[in-house]
């Protein structure tokens, strides 16, 4: 369902997790919230799935703070007008995996983006010129990171 999304929601600045909550977001659109799309601190956790992130004020998703956690899988990310479509900042930590977004910026120490790159399809994109690199543009800034994990699938036996 889209009960995450802000649309025509009045008022609402974005859908807040906090303090050490555990939540999982799968199938939502977060659209026109007047800040981020979902913006977890304080030690929460959240896990992002098959979710669009769309013309939302400020990012997509902004994790902040020690302890705090995002996994973000195939979710897509459309003029958001935020600093990036993701962002973690003040040593949050951030994954995706088969996700679509144009920014990603890690700022402060400890704060840390890993993207995770399926081999064969890092190798199917490699040769591929007439479109460019379809990566995000990344940024990181007084100690953040922002890094590629490359995985395998598994095979069918």
């Amino acid at each position: 369902g889209n009960a995450g999304s802000c649309q025509n929601t009045k008022g609402k600045k974005h859908n807040l997790l906090s303090s050490h909550l555990s939540v999982k977001v799968k199938d939502a659109t977060f659209e026109n919230c007047l800040g981020a799309g979902i913006a977890v601190e304080r030690g929460a956790t959240v896990d992002i799935s098959k979710c669009i992130f769309l013309k939302n004020k400020g990012c997509g998703v902004r994790v902040s703070g020690n302890g705090t956690q995002g996994a973000i899988n195939e979710c897509t990310f459309i003029e958001n007008k935020g600093k990036a479509s993701i962002w973690a900042s003040n040593g949050a930590r951030t994954t995706l995996t088969k996700t679509n977004c144009s920014i990603l910026f890690a700022s402060n120490e400890g704060s840390v983006i890993t993207v995770r790159e399926n081999e064969a399809e890092r190798d199917k994109k490699h040769g591929d010129t007439t479109k460019g690199s379809n990566k995000p543009s990344c940024y990181h800034v007084n100690g953040g990171i922002v890094r590629t994990e490359i995985y395998t699938e598994p095979t069918e036996p």
